[in-house]
């Protein structure tokens, strides 16, 4: 699961909506075995520094979890990143997720294996930019793949675009939350640069039924596209976990969702 939040305690949210709060090992270890046990073998938790990353508390449950845990570096969208960010230059940015790369994050020697980028509503702020061209010079500084998060699923083009003006080949982009946008010529332009589309909203009916996003899965895998389709739940809420007695949990994703996908 590519895109998900294991521990994450964004108090700039999370004040006003405690649900996001997902602040507790025990749950992380009871989440993480319940799914290990139904085929999760790996998990990629998209919280950085400015959205409660805790590098103590994730490393302490990626140590007693049988499921492998990727953590990440790099910036959230504006309003969480602003605080963080501030006026620091491109290289500035850059040196700081190079270092968690190479190095670990904090006094862990826990290593980021992903870059975050962010951007807002039809919009990327000259912060956001920053961001961006950052996590490109990352990217080519250490290799480490970039993950971004489009707000509802747009600027996904334009993200692709700051990426590669700065050297970074499309095809080690991984573009988030773009099944808030099921419009499939806007959907194949972005897989025509060869950059990975993440449908990471998986369960969220709210948004969109299920249903919906496995006849485009369907459709884009039919059009030739379907190694550069990529499958999560950004389940970023206490109520999404089966271990904070909510659901429908990791599992979902792994005996539910997948059984959509061969009806469509």
């Amino acid at each position: 699961l590519h895109h998900e939040h294991v521990i994450a305690k964004p108090m700039d949210v999370g004040v006003k909506d405690p649900d996001l709060l997902l602040d507790s090992v025990d749950a992380a270890v009871a989440e993480l075995e319940d799914a290990f046990f139904l085929g999760l073998r790996g998990i990629v938790d998209m919280t950085p520094a400015d959205y409660g990353r805790d590098p103590d508390a994730i490393l302490w449950v990626a140590q007693r979890v049988p499921v492998h845990v990727i953590v990440i570096t790099g910036h959230h969208k504006h309003p969480h990143a602003a605080p963080w960010v501030g006026d620091r230059t491109v290289a500035e940015i850059a040196s700081q997720s190079i270092e968690e790369i190479r190095n670990g994050i904090g006094p862990t020697e826990m290593r980021a294996g992903v870059i975050k980028a962010g951007t807002s509503l039809n919009e990327i702020t000259e912060l956001e930019e920053r961001v961006l061209r950052a996590a490109a010079q990352a990217h080519l500084a250490t290799g480490a793949p970039i993950s971004t998060h489009t707000d509802k699923g747009t600027m996904a083009l334009e993200q692709i675009a700051i990426l590669r003006a700065e050297g970074v080949d499309p095809g080690r982009l991984v573009i988030g939350h773009l099944d808030f946008a099921l419009d499939e010529e806007y959907l194949l332009r972005v897989l025509d640069t060869g950059a990975f589309v993440s449908f990471d909203q998986i369960s969220k009916t709210k948004y969109a039924p299920d249903e919906e996003r496995a006849a485009m899965l369907a459709n884009l895998a039919g059009r030739g596209h379907l190694n550069q389709l990529l499958i999560s739940g950004d389940l970023a809420r206490k109520s999404y976990w089966l271990a904070y007695e909510g659901g429908p949990g990791f599992r979902y994703l792994i005996e539910s969702f997948p059984v959509t996908m061969m009806e469509a």
